[in-house]
């Protein structure tokens, strides 16, 4: 606690902390949507259903290593997924609006559901 410090000196001795390689970096985040890292967690399969202009945004772009896409009838098209943390990817599927379904898990579907009601 910084209130109890009473005398502060400067030594000789130096700190260092180990760097952790790209490799270890990009190992540890590798099924978070974006940041989260959720460690010793179940992994979840996602599939959300995309309609509208948000399944041409949507099939421009890479986002995340496990994404697998099937495409539908009338250009829509289902986003599969593989992530360590649902809480993370809510905020991202609200986004989209009435454009974006969760058809999986339903732990997820229930969630964004009551949020955007």
């Amino acid at each position: 606690m910084l209130a109890r410090i009473k005398h502060v000196s400067q030594t000789a001795d130096e700190l260092s902390k180990p760097r952790p390689s790209d490799a270890e970096i990009q190992q540890l985040f590798e099924n978070s949507f974006q940041i989260w890292q959720s460690e010793n967690t179940k992994l979840e399969d996602i599939v959300l259903r995309f309609s509208g202009r948000a399944a041409q945004l949507v099939r421009e772009r890479n986002w995340h290593p496990s994404q697998q896409i099937q495409e539908l009838a009338d250009d829509n098209l289902e986003l599969s997924l593989t992530l360590n943390s649902l809480e993370e990817i809510v905020p991202w599927i609200l986004s989209w609006g009435k454009d974006c379904e969760v058809v999986s898990p339903v732990k997820l579907k229930r969630k964004v559901r009551s949020l955007s009601t």
